[in-house]
């Protein structure tokens, strides 16, 4: 067995091509001032571009107008992110975006096998409520609205991509490769995962049991990433993991509102320590349940009998 945050991971060797590494607490720092701009000129950005492109009442509880606006404010909200590391990698580091983790071996693979296995760890979580004796469930909106529901769910899944792909970048492609390669392997892991917990503290609703899950997952897809060698199941992972969450299933999502689902709206009772509450799924239990089970698999999963370069997550999407 081989736990896959070694000193030769190919993040951190990619990291290493850098003229320049930072300190834990510059990385600490850019980290944060990285996510204030996000939040504060993307948000500030979505709010003016939603009032012009959707300012009628009457298209405001449309589910095309939804995905409008989910696309939106994911992409503008995200966008600054992708500058914010571009500009440090590029101006600072001397080395190129694509170090981060996106080089070109089999990225289609990786992202089909990112994707199957978090719809397949959600769809987990997803069965845990439907058992829980007071569970309801609502049509979706694709069998109750048709065709427009479907296109502003794919526009939110747009959106979607540009916002987990964002946190990926920064959390798991930048910051984690950054502290790892310098320091201690688990030390990126740790540092990473924690921040990227701490960073939904404000978050509406939020719990401690929360902000556990919320590190849990980070820490899952930074093994995960660790044994790709690479961002693509990643990225691909966390994509399907909220979309599914949120749009397809109706859930919160990490505090946000609950939505009319795509395909079913579940509405969990009053179970709150094993559903999460209104916090969502990454508020309870159950979904802590899946992500240990997730990080035990990756942690513990046997290597490859060649020497590891940049292994891959390929088996555990079968």
């Amino acid at each position: 067995m081989s736990f896959p945050a070694t000193p030769d991971n190919r993040l951190f060797v990619l990291a290493r091509q850098g003229q320049r590494q930072p300190s834990a607490l510059v990385a600490i720092a850019l980290t944060s001032v990285t996510l204030i701009v996000a939040v504060i000129g993307g948000q500030m950005a979505s709010r003016v571009a939603i009032g012009l492109m959707l300012p009628k009442a009457e298209y405001a509880a449309t589910p095309l107008a939804d995905g409008v606006r989910d696309l939106l404010t994911f992409t503008l909200g995200f966008v600054p992110i992708y500058l914010c590391v571009w500009a440090w990698v590029a101006l600072w580091s001397k080395r190129s975006f694509r170090t981060l983790g996106f080089e070109r071996q089999r990225p289609l693979a990786r992202v089909v096998g990112g994707g199957t296995v978090a719809f397949s760890m959600m769809s987990a979580v997803a069965i845990g409520l439907a058992l829980l004796p007071d569970t309801a469930f609502a049509r979706g909106q694709l069998f109750t609205v048709g065709l427009a529901a479907l296109v502003g769910g794919l526009l939110t899944l747009l959106g979607t991509l540009v916002q987990s792909s964002g946190e990926e970048v920064l959390f798991r492609g930048w910051l984690l490769p950054a502290i790892g390669a310098r320091y201690r392997p688990w030390m990126g892991v740790a540092v990473s995962s924690v921040l990227f917990g701490l960073a939904h503290g404000l978050n509406p609703n939020a719990t401690w049991l929360g902000l556990l899950n919320l590190s849990l997952f980070g820490t899952f897809l930074a093994l995960y990433a660790l044994a790709e060698g690479g961002l693509w199941g990643a990225c691909a992972w966390h994509t399907l993991w909220n979309w599914t969450d949120n749009t397809l299933l109706g859930l919160p999502d990490s505090g946000g509102p609950s939505r009319a689902g795509l395909l079913m709206s579940m509405h969990p009772g009053r179970w709150d320590v094993l559903t999460g509450g209104a916090f969502g799924p990454d508020g309870g239990l159950i979904e802590t349940v899946v992500l240990l089970i997730g990080i035990g698999v990756i942690a513990w999963r046997k290597r490859p009998s060649r020497e590891q370069a940049e292994p891959t997550l390929e088996a555990a999407s079968r």
